[in-house]
């Protein structure tokens, strides 16, 4: 199954959502979609990842999502992409151990995204 990614119009944020489904070259796909898009906008972009539908594999998707994040340009570091995630309250563990910004919800990680490209401290 793929990766859903969507780029807001007139908006400088990209939302990838990730299901259990994901397969591994998907998931290098949507990496790459998200490095197309960077590279098509100028300034900084945000990267909404929606992990919610991967709640079931979540430990299993992390592994590897990491490794093929480390193979695909644009996939874990690219300076340009600022990336939030949104999970379920149970993975807010994970992501606040490993310092990345994670949101238990949409709407609080497209506030954020918008706050930040509005330049109002959040």
């Amino acid at each position: 199954m793929t990766a859903i990614v969507n780029k807001l119009t007139n908006e400088p944020i990209i939302i990838t959502t990730i299901s259990d489904r994901t397969t591994a070259s998907a998931l290098a796909d949507a990496f790459l979609k998200n490095a197309e898009i960077a590279t098509a906008n100028e300034g900084r972009i945000y990267r909404v990842i929606d992990v919610r539908p991967a709640a079931e594999t979540f430990g299993w998707s992390v592994t590897n999502w990491l490794e093929i994040a480390r193979g695909v340009a644009g996939g874990a570091v690219r300076p340009e992409l600022e990336a939030v995630f949104v999970g379920t309250p149970d993975m807010a563990p994970f992501f606040n151990n490993a310092q990345l910004l994670f949101f238990a919800s949409m709407d609080q990680a497209l506030n954020y995204a918008r706050r930040e490209v509005a330049g109002i401290a959040v």
